[in-house]
């Protein structure tokens, strides 16, 4: 199973589920298009909800996805996007 995203966008926020079994490539590829969202839609507030994605991450690879994610949105303000506010709502990884 891969990762599954849904977005509902409201009119001063997006909210985006995040489900299915997690993969270190299959995120960094979700989080650019989140940001891509984020620079079409000029919504700058959004909700991330991953309480139902399965799997935990070895320690290099969420180096590796903080690192990507990192670069994605430094890229994305420095090509004219606005700041965003990102909310993470999560169980802790078991």
């Amino acid at each position: 199973m891969t990762i599954s995203v849904e977005t509902t966008q409201y009119s001063d926020h997006a909210r985006v589920t995040i489900s299915g079994t997690y993969d270190v490539q299959e995120a960094m590829r979700q989080f650019t298009d989140l940001v891509a969202l984020s620079r079409r839609t000029g919504v700058t507030k959004i909700l991330v909800d991953f309480r139902r994605l399965q799997g935990v991450p070895a320690a290099t690879h969420k180096t590796m996805y903080a690192l990507t994610i990192q670069e994605e949105y430094r890229t994305h303000l420095e090509s004219g996007g606005r700041r965003s506010r990102w909310r993470i709502w999560a169980l802790p990884l078991r």
